[in-house]
Parts: structure tokens; C-alpha cells; sequence
């Protein structure tokens, strides 16, 4: 069976001061446009209950999950419940954090696409106009 791809994105409610230079509308349009993934999903939040409850409905042992959001370290720590009501492992199989603190919107979706491509999913190339 075929390994799907899944991009969760955490917008951090918007008001995170280290998310400030991403803008989320031109994120995921781009990431819809320019990214081959098999489920795009987008959280205010995802580390609150609501969060974890998404992660547990997404998240599938047949599923590389990419999860852009705040730190790597805040990351691991806030996110396992999600894996473990799943049933998934959070492991380097299913699961590779991308760290958007700080980051520009081109910057995210270039560590996306360099992360999915590092796990063996190819990506269409881009040609600028």
C-alpha cells in the first residue's frame, strides 16, 4: 500500500508574535496549488483539545504527517496525545515537525516541500512566471 501525505498546519490563533511574517490565506493556497500532499488540514490551535481531537481523527498508520506550527521541542510535547488517541506511533515514520517561528510565508513552504521530498514524496517542479 502506498504511504499517503498529510500537511497540518497550526495558525497559533493568529496572534502568535513569532508567526507574524506568515501569511496563512497565501500559505494554504499555495500549499493547495503548489504542494502534492493527500489531505491538507488547517487548526486555529492545534495543541488545545479541539486540536488534539483533530489529530486524532487524521492521523493514520498509513500516513507521513508533516505538521508545521511553533517550535519542534513544543511540538512533541503538545502534540502526542493526538498520535496516541489514533493508536499511531510518533515517530520519524509518521510524524516530521516543521518549525514556522519566525519564518516567512515562501520560507514555510519551501521547509514543507524540502521535508516531503526528504521522506520520498515527489513534488512537482515550479516554474516561475
Amino acid at each position: 500500500m502506498k504511504k499517503e501525505s498529510a500537511i497540518i498546519l497550526c495558525i497559533c490563533s493568529g496572534d502568535c508574535p513569532g508567526m507574524k511574517r506568515t501569511d496563512f490565506v497565501e500559505l494554504t493556497e499555495r500549499l493547495r496549488l503548489e504542494v502534492q500532499t493527500d489531505l491538507l488540514a488547517i487548526h486555529p490551535h492545534i495543541c488545545d483539545e479541539s486540536g488534539i481531537n483533530l489529530l486524532r481523527d487524521i492521523i493514520k498508520p498509513n500516513r507521513f504527517h508533516l505538521i508545521a506550527a511553533c517550535g519542534v521541542d513544543r511540538q512533541g510535547e503538545s502534540l502526542k496525545d493526538g498520535f496516541k488517541r489514533a493508536g499511531v506511533s510518533m515517530d520519524n515514520i509518521h510524524w516530521k515537525p516543521v518549525d514556522m517561528i519566525g519564518k516567512s510565508t515562501q520560507e514555510v513552504i519551501e521547509l514543507i516541500r524540502t521535508a516531503l521530498q526528504s521522506e520520498g514524496f515527489n513534488q512537482p517542479t515550479l516554474h516561475n512566471a
